[in-house]
């Protein structure tokens, strides 16, 4: 009884763990890629391409922060 215990609650804190290992994952991607984002926006524009910044978003950076948002949601929800 005691070994079904202890084997609960490490795959309860293991799986909090993995949870929390993939938020930070997911954190860190997202918010370097805001921040390259208009970097390269501004290179590419320093090269020539014209347009939409070849498929960036020049104006806001607000569809990859809600899309970086989900993703820390989900990943949340594994723990």
């Amino acid at each position: 009884n005691a070994f079904a215990h202890l084997a609960a609650g490490l795959c309860c804190g293991l799986c909090s763990l993995a949870s929390g290992i993939a938020i930070g994952i997911s954190a860190d991607a997202g918010t370097r890629a805001i921040g390259a984002q208009g970097f390269m926006s501004a290179s590419w524009k320093k090269m020539g391409f014209t347009g939409d910044s070849g498929g960036q978003r020049s104006s806001n950076e607000d569809g990859l922060f809600v899309g970086t948002v989900l993703i820390q949601v989900f990943a949340g929800n594994l723990g």
